[in-house]
């Protein structure tokens, strides 16, 4: 028998968006979670942050044009849209 009504890897998939660590390989992540659930993030100024946050741009090299747009800019940029009530 199911447990659950929707499959809990698909819900995850739909309900998070992931920030890989630098040292993380970006592609994977984004094949796993889709580019639509992936974003950027350096943590500057934070001390433990990306020293040089553009030097990410080479990690998504691998990634289409716009898998790198979604990552790097318009995720966030859906995530902090204002939204009516």
């Amino acid at each position: 028998p199911r447990w659950f009504d929707e499959d809990p890897v698909d819900l995850f998939r739909h309900h998070v968006w992931m920030n890989p660590f630098w040292e993380d390989d970006v592609d994977e992540v984004v094949e796993i979670m889709g580019a639509d659930h992936v974003i950027f993030g350096s943590d500057w100024p934070h001390v433990e942050g990306m020293p040089t946050p553009l030097d990410y741009v080479a990690e998504v090299k691998g990634l289409s044009d716009d898998d790198r747009r979604l990552v790097l800019r318009d995720n966030v940029r859906g995530l902090t849209e204002l939204r009516p009530v």
